[in-house]
């Protein structure tokens, strides 16, 4: 499971509540769209033998407005996910007579990798937020 979080900076001064609510909405479209785009991408890359891994991803989204804070949590409740994502490792304990390649998978990483190839994106669309509310309030940069 993983969270992406945006926080406004922490400012004394209020702009009018239509202006904060302009800028919250135009960035929480963004938002939606990154987090929409980093499911495609992972559910692109999830192996498929019976489709139930690739159908069972959610967004749960919070709204910049409930908590001035922009969240996303991608989840995936499959019980065999984790294994698929992160692999298996050989168990510890005496040795078995099961081949390794029975026992031992490695991880597909496909919601890590679809999150780290957004990186970017989010980073931008964090610092544009940041910028944009400064400017709103009126901030001035040093």
């Amino acid at each position: 499971m993983s969270l992406i979080t945006l926080k406004a900076p922490d400012i004394d001064i209020t702009p009018s509540q239509g202006q904060v609510r302009d800028l919250e909405d135009r960035y929480q479209r963004r938002y939606d769209r990154i987090a929409s785009d980093i499911v495609d991408t992972a559910k692109d890359r999830t192996p498929v033998k019976t489709g139930r891994l690739r159908s069972s991803y959610r967004l749960q989204l919070t709204s910049f407005r409930d908590h001035n804070t922009g969240g996303v949590q991608i989840l995936n409740a499959t019980p065999y996910f984790r294994y698929v994502e992160y692999g298996t490792r050989r168990p510890r304990g005496p040795r078995m007579k099961i081949p390794m390649s029975r026992i031992s998978r490695k991880g597909r990483f496909m919601l890590s990798s679809s999150i780290d190839d957004h990186e970017n994106e989010l980073r931008q669309l964090e610092d544009d937020y940041s910028r944009d509310f400064e400017q709103l309030i009126g901030v001035q940069e040093n």
